[in-house]
């Protein structure tokens, strides 16, 4: 497929000095940005993280069409383990105004009646850092959402999980899964209000 891309390297050659890597486009009106998986665990102040939002709107009608808030956490590579910003980031920052990491979520208490998945990751759910990718989460609970619709686990969703309308999504990441390793997925109605599922 022609892009405005196809006439320049790939995305993961360009900028050898960033984990992130992003490239707009002549006429501004196309963006491109690579993002690897990270190592996500529990996080706090003492760590370096910091939180940003993206908000992308249809530039005619000014009508938000995608708000995302995400959270990033600094990992040294050889422990695997967030740890403090190095004193380098810490001054090339000065200038830069970045927010507040947001509160971390409440690990929510699994009650007994929960809906049980099992699964076992597979080698192409592993990205470039060795463990299963962030996005593939997401697929799983979409997967044991759905296999709990269809068994009348939940009351108000019959089928499948990803074709109904999602607002918000929040993950917690208190580690990571490896190849090959086995999975359990627990997943249940909020107790509150029956349009907000936990996994």
């Amino acid at each position: 497929m022609d892009t405005k891309f196809s006439d320049q390297p790939d995305l993961e050659s360009i900028q050898p000095e960033r984990l992130i890597k992003y490239r707009v486009s002549d006429d501004g009106f196309a963006a491109e940005v690579l993002l690897p998986g990270f190592t996500y665990t529990d996080f706090d102040q003492k760590i370096g993280a910091f939180s940003f939002n993206i908000l992308l709107s249809d530039y005619r009608s000014g009508e938000t069409l995608v708000k995302a808030e995400m959270s990033f956490v600094y990992v040294d590579f050889k422990t695997r383990k967030p740890c403090p910003f190095p004193d380098w980031y810490n001054q090339l920052k000065e200038g830069q105004e970045l927010t507040k990491p947001s509160e971390r979520l409440v690990t929510p208490d699994i009650p007994h009646e929960a809906f049980k998945f099992d699964l076992q990751s597979a080698f192409s759910d592993i990205d470039h850092n060795g463990h299963v990718n962030q996005s593939v989460y997401v697929k799983w609970c979409t997967d044991a959402g759905t296999e709990a619709a269809l068994k009348g686990h939940y009351s108000g969703f019959k089928g499948n999980i990803g074709t109904y309308p999602m607002n918000t999504f929040e993950l917690k990441y208190v580690g990571e899964v490896l190849a090959n390793e086995p999975v359990v997925i627990s997943t249940w109605q909020d107790k509150d209000n029956h349009l907000v599922l936990h996994f």
